[in-house]
């Protein structure tokens, strides 16, 4: 059974080491998690996903000496997006958040101390939607094993979204994408039914 999310991960962070592969029973599992997950969310409307500046910058966040997390995440989503290098400053990310399991509301300039709260999830969906894009750019499995476990930590604390309808919508959007990479990987790996 995949019962990595039924503890908060926030709390409780899951190390994922020698994880071994538990079959395609664990696969159907932890889909049928993720969907019902999705299934507590309305459909997304794609267009808003990629336009979605007003949920991870804050009107009232004025730059400051530290990184902004989620402003700094949006820079590196737009990137992305836009075909230009990002993979250096999303590493950096990357690396962060595997050795702590926790992203931070802000970063000292080089990144070496997390700053504020890591209860913020949007900033864990804008990482993970970052990941998921690049992967689809990329096809480099680091991007998608992130997002897994990133989405593992949000699937988690989902109860700390319940307020806010913008970052629901992009959970769903996130974990349907997941699905289908996990679907696709699935099937070219000769794991799929």
């Amino acid at each position: 059974m995949y019962d990595i999310t039924n503890q908060n991960l926030l709390d409780n962070p899951e190390r994922y080491q020698r994880f071994p592969f538990l079959g395609m029973e664990f696969i159907t599992d932890y889909i049928k998690k993720r969907n019902s997950i999705i299934d507590d969310f309305q459909n997304i409307n794609q267009k808003k996903i990629l336009e979605f500046s007003d949920v991870i910058i804050p009107k009232n966040k004025l730059l400051k000496e530290n990184i902004i997390t989620n402003q700094k995440l949006y820079e590196i989503y737009t990137k992305i997006l836009q075909d230009n290098e990002f993979e250096d400053e999303l590493n950096k990310f990357i690396k962060k958040f595997e050795i702590t399991r926790k992203i931070y509301e802000e970063y000292s300039k080089d990144m070496k101390i997390g700053i504020g709260s890591f209860y913020e999830l949007n900033n864990y969906i804008i990482l993970s939607l970052c990941n998921l894009f690049a992967y689809e750019k990329k096809i480099n499995l680091k991007y998608l094993n992130t997002a897994l476990k990133l989405n593992d930590i949000i699937c988690s604390s989902q109860n700390l979204l319940e307020n806010n309808k913008e970052n629901s919508r992009l959970l769903e959007f996130i974990l349907k994408k997941e699905i289908e990479y996990v679907n696709n990987l699935s099937m070219k790996k000769g794991v799929s039914k």
